[in-house]
């Protein structure tokens, strides 16, 4: 035990102690110290003996068995307060204080301002709202004023917190990684990229990025961009690509991501770059705005513009790209569109049959049927005889010969006797010129005239009939 921590309960002065004494020494402790003391540089009195020398017979120390405990025969309670409730044995005044209490017995608090053993300690002066701290440990019951903590805010924030009792974190976006105003929070230089606010803990706002958010993010972005980067994280809108969506497509893609090819049917492969539709319209037999469909039925070639002719073998339509009829033309007409009909004298499939020859006029470019000649009936190609004129067709030959005979025979006939009317005439003209010669009677004349005509003979021409 140092020297000083001892508490010095009897000193002898110049005289000689009496032989049997009681010393009051109402104190705590463990041990009972007893010594000369000759301190070097010091002029003690001439009757002091330069060697000193002590007799001690007995040392006896009385007190309370009990802790506690004090007056006659121990029988009261030290106070409350009394450090580790030792007091004086006699009077009961303690023999030291607990933390924060003072006075003979221990029953005044600490003055404000002032705590712990003896009062011994100084508050802090950070204590919120400007209280006192506890005046038993030094604690500040309400907590810190920004920028201190600990029970007695006595410790000033570390690096990275801030605030009333150094509760709050620095947002960590300070810039050149500082840390904030241990108060406030502030970055005091700013924001790192992508932040904003005093204290750095807000995002850029939607659609801006970048050192001060000062950046706007590409409009092709699909939703807003990284605060930070500008990069599109959600994607690109159609038609565009890279990490910022600030490229087009290249020649020949399109869509979501550029994934989709331009039609193959495109003009030259080109198209739009977000929806796909071709930029210069479709090659020949393709339609709508990507040209993904076939011109409709029974049209085809450029802008599907043109129709196809209708006569295509079984009612099909014609090649949507050409116009022509992939399985040939129907019956009565021909050509690569199918759009000419047979030539006169043709019919049928590919035009490839004649017309009968006992039609009247040419047929039907389709089907082959015509007005058939007397003596054929009317099927569909004029080859069958009408009934009753069914023996042969010599008999109809016959009959024709017959009619070309008599007609002829009875025009000869005709003739024959125009000739001979006219010989009479002239006979009859030769003999009147007698007559005014040698006159004649005019009954007589008469007769000769009638009997020549009578005496034409006609027979023949009944014989040949008959």
């Amino acid at each position: 035990m140092k020297q000083e921590e001892l508490f010095l309960c009897y000193k002898n002065g110049p005289e000689l102690p009496p032989l049997d004494f009681t010393i009051n020494c109402s104190k705590h402790g463990r041990y009972i110290k007893y010594y000369n003391e000759r301190l070097p540089n010091i002029d003690y009195p001439d009757v002091y003996e330069l060697q000193a020398y002590s007799q001690l017979c007995e040392v006896t120390v009385e007190g309370c068995r009990t802790p506690g405990r004090y007056g006659s025969n121990c029988s009261l309670q030290c106070p409350l307060n009394c450090q580790n409730q030792r007091c004086d044995i006699v009077n009961g005044s303690c023999l030291g204080c607990r933390p924060g209490w003072t006075g003979t017995f221990c029953n005044q608090p600490c003055e404000v301002g002032f705590y712990g053993l003896e009062c011994s300690g100084t508050c802090s002066r950070h204590c919120l709202d400007n209280t006192t701290c506890s005046y038993v440990n030094g604690n500040c019951e309400k907590g810190c004023v920004e920028g201190f903590g600990g029970m007695k805010c006595e410790e000033e924030c570390e690096n990275g917190n801030y605030g009333k009792n150094c509760a709050l974190n620095c947002s960590g976006n300070c810039l050149r990684n500082l840390t904030c105003n241990r108060f406030s929070g502030k970055c005091e230089e700013g924001c790192t990229p992508g932040h904003t606010g005093v204290r750095c803990d807000e995002v850029c706002p939607f659609g801006f990025f970048g050192q001060n958010c000062s950046e706007k993010c590409s409009f092709t972005c699909k939703s807003a961009c990284n605060h930070v980067t500008g990069n599109c994280n959600a994607g690109c809108k159609a038609g565009y690509h890279g990490e910022k969506c600030d490229k087009l497509c290249r020649f020949g893609r399109y869509g979501n991501n550029c994934s989709k090819d331009c039609s193959l049917n495109c003009v030259n492969q080109s198209c739009d770059h977000e929806m796909g539709a071709c930029k210069y319209g479709c090659i020949p037999g393709w339609e709508n705005p990507k040209c993904s469909e076939e011109c409709s039925p029974m049209t085809f070639g450029p802008k599907c513009k043109y129709k196809c002719s209708g006569h295509c073998a079984g009612s099909d339509t014609c090649n949507h790209v050409t116009g022509i009829c992939a399985k040939g033309c129907a019956d009565g007409y021909n050509g690569s569109f199918c759009d000419l009909k047979c030539v006169e004298g043709y019919f049928g499939t590919n035009c490839l049959r004649r017309c009968s020859e006992n039609c009247t006029n040419t047929c039907n470019h389709v089907s082959g049927i015509c007005y058939c000649s007397p003596g054929f009936s009317n099927d569909p190609y004029c080859k069958e005889l009408l009934r009753g004129e069914q023996n042969g067709e010599t008999n109809s030959k016959t009959v024709a010969l017959i009619f070309s005979v008599g007609f002829n025979f009875l025009l000869l006939c005709s003739v024959v006797f125009l000739i001979r009317t006219i010989q009479i005439k002239r006979k009859t003209e030769s003999r009147t010129t007698k007559q005014n010669m040698e006159p004649l009677s005019t009954e007589n004349s008469m007769d000769v005239h009638y009997q020549d005509l009578e005496t034409v003979d006609r027979s023949f021409c009944y014989e040949e009939l008959h």
